[in-house]
């Protein structure tokens, strides 16, 4: 992995990888209030994505960052149209999509019953209770956002953070970049990438695209 410094340190090769991709959609990031594992809050974004997405087919990069210790732990997101459910076919459907999505997950509750003096009682409890106070902010992917461009954003490494993400299920865990490609994306990188080195040197240039 190489890096290029200015006043911030970015990962270059994620930079170029992500910038072959030319439909990026929404940019997201979901805050929570609550501090959360590293396997929990990745399990929290595999569950929005399945709602959007058409049979694991979505096409995304997420970052994982917090430590919850400087900053509890959030995430961001790059998402593009192919490979969601039917009907998301813009990008304002696509935010509003997301919305629904993290507001019915607040709501998904598990119900276990239970006998109290010969009576049935009933109690349910929330599956995922860090939705009900996360922060969301879903945008139009827009390279020249006065804010920043997303693919940066998601390329800096994290100097201040004091612990990383387990590596387990990334496709990066170093200097606070923890991200993860989505098998469709990857597809997609790859074969962009070969299609621009000689026959002979491709097998050289294959990213992995099993994982």
């Amino acid at each position: 992995m190489s890096f290029y410094t200015t006043r911030t340190e970015y990962d270059n090769v994620l930079i170029h990888n992500l910038n072959l991709i030319n439909d990026w959609s929404v940019f997201g990031s979901v805050a929570f209030r609550t501090a959360t594992s590293p396997d929990r809050i990745k399990l929290l974004f595999y569950k929005l994505m399945r709602e959007v997405e058409r049979g694991h087919r979505g096409q995304y990069i997420v970052r994982f960052e917090g430590d919850n210790v400087v900053r509890n732990r959030h995430f961001h997101f790059l998402l593009c149209k192919n490979g969601l459910i039917n009907g998301l076919d813009n990008v304002s459907d696509i935010k509003i999509a997301l919305q629904k999505a993290i507001n019915k997950l607040a709501d998904k509750h598990e119900y276990n019953r239970y006998s109290i003096n010969d009576q049935t009682v009933e109690q349910g409890n929330r599956l995922y209770p860090e939705f009900t106070t996360a922060t969301t902010d879903f945008r139009e992917y827009n390279p020249h956002h006065p804010f920043g461009d997303a693919i940066e954003s998601i390329s800096k490494v994290a100097t201040d953070e004091r612990e990383d993400l387990s590596a387990r299920g990334l496709d990066s865990a170093v200097r606070g970049l923890n991200w993860k490609l989505s098998r469709a994306i990857k597809r997609r990188i790859t074969e962009i990438n070969l299609n621009r080195v000689p026959e002979t040197d491709r097998k050289s240039t294959r990213l992995n695209s099993s994982h």
